[in-house]
């Protein structure tokens, strides 16, 4: 047998090997991905929250099925009512930003509050943030000292930075004010 009958032989080629198991490997892949897109999904109807929660994140991520925001809304809603933490900040920040629920600050407020009770730094930064600028709620500058703090304390960098702000000179609050938000921070 010769050289060229060798190289032209009906042998596969190791191209055609590595495209058949990257083609399996994706298979695989999709099916986990559906799969276990299809069991988060059943324990979210059976009412379980953390999976609720769960499938708010998928759902906002396009994570097993299409990307919807409004979709997101309404299972972090579930989970929210349930008392995740992770759900009402998620929620929170939802009607914060309008992001598949409608724009309301008093709703963000309610829900950026539940999180931030539960040390959601994130939440509580918000909720300081909604605080400072009066926006749900009347403006309170020392409940915003109170939640920047609570952030600071759990090392959130923004919510340092705007405390910083708040307790320093500010040529718009008296001395009474600012004593009294150094007390608060």
């Amino acid at each position: 047998m010769s050289a060229t009958t060798a190289e032209t032989s009906n042998l596969p080629k190791p191209k055609f090997a590595q495209s058949l198991l990257l083609r399996l490997v994706n298979w695989i892949r999709e099916e986990y991905r559906t799969t276990h897109y299809a069991h988060i999904r059943w324990k979210a109807e059976k009412g379980d929250a953390r999976a609720q929660y769960t499938l708010g994140l998928m759902c906002e991520a396009g994570n097993g099925v299409f990307q919807t925001a409004t979709a997101a809304a309404k299972w972090y809603q579930k989970a929210a009512f349930q008392g995740i933490a992770e759900a009402q900040l998620a929620l929170g920040l939802k009607y914060l930003y309008g992001q598949g629920i409608a724009k309301n600050d008093a709703e963000a407020l309610l829900w950026l509050r539940k999180a931030a009770e539960q040390g959601q730094a994130e939440a509580q930064f918000h909720l300081g943030n909604l605080y400072r600028e009066g926006r749900g709620t009347t403006r309170d500058l020392l409940q915003a000292c109170k939640w920047y703090r609570k952030a600071a304390e759990r090392n959130h960098p923004q919510a340092k930075q705007h405390l910083q702000e708040l307790t320093s000179n500010h040529p718009t609050a008296t001395a009474g004010d600012t004593a009294e938000l150094r007390r608060a921070a």
